[in-house]
């Protein structure tokens, strides 16, 4: 759970303690990774590329409270307001983006002769995941608040005791998403699991967690 105090608390318990209390009463009730492979799911139903294959650690990753709250958030903010079918949300923006970012990577390997990476299969992993939690961070009302935003950063940065901000992110959800993926309970865990479960490699499973952060950003 979140243990720092002073305006960077303020600023992320406002935004997510829901999913944090919701997460921290009943862990249990969520999917833990020894669940997932006896389960069905391998697939989502995409409303702009149809059914999009899902590997196991996606959909482990995807019924955490901290990525489910993406689901409450629009991508596009108060366009909704003007094009009524402006309506997608983070969420389903995401998962388009892992989608994209994986088949363009998985065919980057078949075209080039060249490209024979042991490592592929770690990085795709990797890959993944940063395109799968890019958004993570993201407060409501997305990019209208950017100017909000700026100013809240700096009165993070001024109070930043513990030292959290350590690659100067610009932007609010920047600064939180590299928080949540990093130090966040439920998020850290899961990517810890995800590690020992996939990466095969044990310099790329040391610092898992920090390349999803700094990718991130």
């Amino acid at each position: 759970m979140f243990n720092y105090h002073g305006p960077f608390a303020d600023v992320y318990y406002s935004l997510f303690e829901e999913y944090e209390t919701l997460y921290a009463k009943s862990p249990e009730k969520f999917v833990e990774w020894k669940d997932i492979k006896t389960m069905t799911i391998s697939e989502i139903l995409d409303p702009s590329y149809g059914y999009i294959e899902v590997p196991d650690y996606v959909v482990y990753l995807f019924g955490l409270p901290i990525v489910q709250r993406m689901a409450n958030l629009k991508q596009l903010s108060f366009t909704y307001l003007t094009l009524s079918g402006a309506n997608h949300t983070r969420l389903e923006h995401s998962i388009g983006v892992f989608h994209l970012a994986t088949k363009v990577f998985t065919s980057i390997r078949e075209r080039l002769d060249d490209f024979s990476s042991e490592n592929f299969e770690d990085l795709k992993v990797l890959l993944g995941c940063v395109a799968l939690l890019h958004d993570i961070g993201h407060p409501s009302f997305g990019h209208s608040l950017d100017g909000l935003s700026g100013k809240l950063r700096e009165i993070i940065r001024s109070g930043d005791r513990a030292g959290l901000i350590t690659t100067g992110p610009k932007k609010l959800d920047t600064l939180l998403g590299q928080y949540i993926i990093t130090q966040n309970e439920q998020m850290s865990e899961a990517l810890k699991q995800v590690t020992r479960s996939k990466i095969k490699n044990p310099k790329i499973a040391e610092f898992f967690k920090e390349a999803v952060a700094q990718i991130v950003l």
